[in-house]
């Protein structure tokens, strides 16, 4: 990258963010946009089409925070093996393969304002869909209304028509993140992502352990048979929701009954290797 942007490929702006971080962004100059034309066409025409982020997102560091996060988000689609390229080869799959839409994507095709909403994209698998946010290190300031605006958009759009929602999956950068969800989403009072009587939370990290568990929570047959090998070893009860065993709601319950954040961190890590040897 330093590379790149010393030789004029790549233009450098460092903003003054959130908690005094320094946000750092990459955009192509003239110059990278033409090697680019001369290596890949079809990529150059999208990134100027801008089908996969706004033309303004650079020099404010709220935008830039976002279309990093959605980068994040398109990234683990694109790791995951989903469809994710704009354009009419979703519709004819996604009943048969993982497909992805951004927010921002959804956005531009039908007119909506997410505005204060924090979701990123739209993982469509079968007969759900699933609501993507990428959290990084740090938990979220949430609004459950404006996430639910957007919710609702979605059920009521050809997207989700025929479709359940499944539940909300948030990526992260480590496992010790968790801790500080369950801590914030019991408590009535924070202003960061809280549970309701109608949320269901699932978290993963972007590494390779955190998209195999992302690819068994996405593929109910895998699910059943993972769920199979737990009970086959004695490590959960039978339930005909499997789903349990990733809801981050049922985890803040298991986690209060051990008494302690460290005893709660072993038990976190436990569960995390027991589902490391089935994979």
């Amino acid at each position: 990258m330093t590379a790149l942007i010393r030789e004029g490929y790549l233009k450098e702006r460092r903003i003054k963010g959130y908690r005094r971080r320094i946000v750092r962004s990459l955009s192509l100059t003239e110059l990278g946009s033409k090697q680019l034309q001369r290596v890949s066409p079809g990529r150059t025409q999208r990134v100027h089409s801008h089908a996969l982020a706004p033309e303004n997102g650079h020099g404010n560091w709220k935008k830039t925070l976002r279309l990093h996060r959605g980068a994040a988000c398109l990234l683990t689609a694109m790791r995951l093996r989903a469809i994710w390229q704009p354009g009419s080869q979703k519709e004819s799959v996604m009943g048969k393969q993982l497909v992805y839409f951004s927010a921002y994507e959804l956005t531009q095709k039908y007119g909506w304002d997410n505005r204060g909403a924090r979701l990123l994209g739209i993982f469509v698998y079968r007969y759900y869909y699933y609501p993507v946010y990428y959290l990084g290190d740090s938990n979220l300031l949430w609004s459950e209304e404006a996430e639910r605006m957007f919710l609702d958009r979605v059920a009521s759009s050809p997207l989700g028509y025929g479709r359940t929602c499944g539940s909300s999956i948030l990526l992260g950068d480590k496992w010790d993140l968790i801790e500080n969800l369950m801590a914030h989403g019991v408590n009535p009072r924070s202003r960061l992502i809280r549970f309701s009587k109608n949320s269901s939370f699932h978290y993963f990290t972007v590494d390779e352990m955190g998209l195999r568990l992302m690819k068994l929570a996405l593929d109910e047959m895998a699910l059943y048979r993972f769920q199979r090998y737990l009970q086959q070893n004695g490590i959960c009860k039978a339930s005909m929701l499997p789903l349990y065993l990733f809801s981050l709601e049922l985890l803040s319950e298991a986690y209060a009954l051990k008494k302690g954040s460290k005893c709660g961190q072993n038990w976190i890590e436990a569960h995390c290797f027991r589902a490391r040897q089935m994979l």
